[in-house]
């Protein structure tokens, strides 16, 4: 509900705030669109590691080891300093000796500090470094606030989201509506911040690299990461056997499941046909032997699955002509294998007819073709009520987890219109 109409959590307690906001919505004489997720999905559809890692010359960077003197504590007050304090803390977290993760918390405006676009370059190629440098990222992203400002701000951390080194949470609820804090905390330096909410050029920042009060900061950090729960939880190869054990343990769990898929899944598809697409496209044994086993798995999950639940896929058809433009290819997400095995259009149109046919041998399995285009390089699954997970082939492989309520509530109700007609 407090998705629908657009409020936090505290307000809908609030049963006078409660009725003037659910009045509000169902007087709207139009509908508010709720469809925030698009851009976040397109970017990660879109999106290429490899080919950002060369716009931004990733590899070409080099961590210096020249010591970087820091105070042993410093004030910022104002914008400007302000600005220079954020960039003086990843300064520091890159030329540290230490190898601890970085911490991040903050609820502070963000508008006034990202106008300063030379301060906004800046501060990403911080981040970038802080990566390359091969430390991990503990951010506690500050959700509470539209919907569409969430997935905007979601979408500038996607590139740094795809290297795997990325741990995002969320704190449930308004946590403050007079103050906004900074926390943050590496290994050798902490710093911390405040101010009273609307006087953000008021605000107040404090860097430190005192043994003592970086100690403090990192068990503070510890406490707050104890009361976040999880925003999504990020699967590349170097994680797949948690993948796998936790698709296995899902399978046996009662919900309906929705899939929006590019291709219908492995798991409807008949083993002679994924051999002949396997044998056609020249797959290496041991590749052949990955993309067997994910079949398997993907065949006793969803076998399991339907003995309790309603499984719904809904994939985007293709004419010749888009065939052309965007040839299909095999959905092996969860096989990180980083290539493309395509499908020829006879091929696709035979795994399109396994799905009819699957349909029509499960009562609870549902096959639908959908009027628009979809995705190309994800596919979207959602165990309503629980969790959705996008999940992308390559360049990288990557699946995220979705746990936060409003986003997996977006994802589960995102539509895309069902076909009238049929191919043949």
């Amino acid at each position: 509900m407090t998705y629908l109409i657009q409020c936090n959590e505290d307000e809908i307690t609030d049963s006078s705030l409660y009725r003037k906001k659910l009045r509000e919505w169902l007087s709207s004489s139009k509908p508010e669109d709720v469809d925030y997720v698009s851009g976040f999905l397109r970017k990660v559809d879109s999106f290429n590691l490899d080919d950002y890692i060369r716009a931004i010359h990733f590899d070409s960077f080099k961590v210096p080891k020249v010591p970087f003197q820091l105070p042993v504590s410093r004030h910022y007050y104002g914008l400007k300093e302000m600005r220079e304090g954020e960039l003086d803390f990843l300064k520091h977290t890159v030329l540290s000796k230490s190898m601890k993760p970085l911490y991040i918390c903050s609820d502070m405006p963000v508008e006034d500090m990202a106008a300063d676009k030379d301060f906004a370059k800046k501060y990403m190629f911080g981040l970038a470094m802080v990566l390359k440098k091969g430390l991990h990222i503990h951010i506690i992203h500050d959700v509470e606030r539209p919907m569409k400002d969430m997935m905007l701000g979601l979408e500038n951390w996607v590139p740094l989201y795809m290297t795997g080194q990325i741990s995002p949470y969320y704190l449930k609820g308004v946590q403050n509506r007079v103050y906004s804090h900074l926390h943050y905390c590496s290994g050798q330096v902490a710093m911390t911040g405040d101010c009273i909410s609307g006087h953000h050029d008021l605000a107040h920042y404090y860097l430190t690299s005192c043994k003592e009060e970086v100690s403090i900061s990192q068990k503070n950090m510890e406490f707050l990461l104890k009361k976040a729960h999880p925003l999504m939880d990020i699967y590349r190869e170097e994680r797949k056997k948690e993948l796998y054990a936790a698709l296995i343990e899902n399978a046996g769990k009662e919900g309906r499941r929705r899939r929006v898929l590019a291709v219908p899944d492995l798991g409807v598809l008949p083993e002679k046909l994924l051999e002949d697409i396997l044998e056609r496209n020249h797959v290496v044994l041991n590749e052949k032997t990955v993309i067997l086993e994910c079949y398997k798995r993907s065949v006793t999950c969803l076998v399991t699955t339907l003995k309790h639940s309603v499984v719904e896929d809904e994939v985007s058809v293709l004419s010749e002509a888009e065939y052309e433009k965007y040839p299909p290819v095999l959905p092996i997400v969860e096989c990180f294998l980083e290539k493309d095995i395509h499908l020829t259009y006879e091929e696709y149109l035979a795994c399109i007819k396994a799905g009819r046919d699957y349909a029509k041998a499960n009562e609870n399995y549902q096959f639908n073709l959908t009027k628009i285009k979809g995705f190309h390089n994800i596919q979207i699954t959602c165990f309503e009520g629980k969790w959705c997970m996008i999940s992308k082939n390559r360049a990288p492989a990557i699946h995220f987890v979705i746990h936060h309520p409003k986003l997996r509530y977006a994802l589960e109700n995102m539509v895309l219109p069902i076909r009238d007609d049929e191919i043949e």
